[in-house]
């Protein structure tokens, strides 16, 4: 009666231990917390040809507007780059609004539009609506 019983604990045991094995384990937790895993460094120009392809996609650029596009956009990365590298921290408020004048200079009334809804969404341009009675948040009643 013992050997039965020892027999089936190691047959329990050993199926057990396979099934466990079988099993894919979770991927390891990344240490320092959760992060995407790191992307190839883009180039300084690369970067730049990236944003102005963007720009002339979505605002329909001429060749010669995506010249001057590029060429502000390479000037405001080169500036960026250069007062990281010198230890201030840029100013990329001062350093967008610069581009901005530059770009919209040969820019068509309807890109200007086109451009000022675009970087609006995006939480740069004008600063947000000053708060009315229309759009304050109501309060609750918290129970």
């Amino acid at each position: 009666m013992k050997k039965l019983i020892l027999t089936c604990a190691l047959i329990t045991s050993a199926s057990v231990i396979s099934f466990a094995q079988t099993q894919q384990a979770p991927p390891p937790a990344p240490t320092g917390g959760a992060q995407a895993p790191p992307r190839p460094q883009m180039t300084l120009e690369q970067r730049v040809e990236r944003r102005a392809k963007m720009e002339e996609k979505t605002l329909s650029l001429t060749p010669d507007q995506y010249k001057v596009v590029y060429d502000a956009e390479l000037e405001m990365m080169k500036t960026a780059e250069d007062q990281k590298k010198s230890g201030k921290q840029p100013d990329f408020q001062a350093l967008n609004k610069a581009k901005e004048e530059k770009v919209k200079k040969v820019l068509t009334q309807e890109q200007i539009t086109k451009y000022d809804a675009i970087f609006n969404r995006q939480g740069h341009g004008a600063p947000p609506a000053p708060m009315t009675p229309a759009n304050q948040p109501k309060p609750t009643d918290a129970k």
